[in-house]
């Protein structure tokens, strides 16, 4: 009970830093969140059991056909 009670002042003590960088969040941030999506998607087609945990930027890297929108 002692942990939950800490982790919920931290968590209302930390929402107000959250919601000042996503309200304060630049127009190209919202436009790469858009690009990457569309890469996931892409690579959701043609991998439907996924590509690992930690394989999202090797496959950016060095395959073409994800990145190909990405500007």
């Amino acid at each position: 009970m002692l942990l939950f009670f800490a982790l919920l002042i931290g968590g209302i003590k930390a929402a107000d830093s959250f919601l000042n960088r996503i309200e304060s969040a630049p127009e190209a941030s919202e436009h790469a969140r858009d690009e990457f999506n569309d890469a996931a998607k892409l690579m959701l087609a043609d991998h439907p059991l996924g590509i690992g945990v930690y394989n999202f930027s090797l496959v950016l890297t060095q395959n073409s056909r994800y990145r190909e929108n990405i500007q």
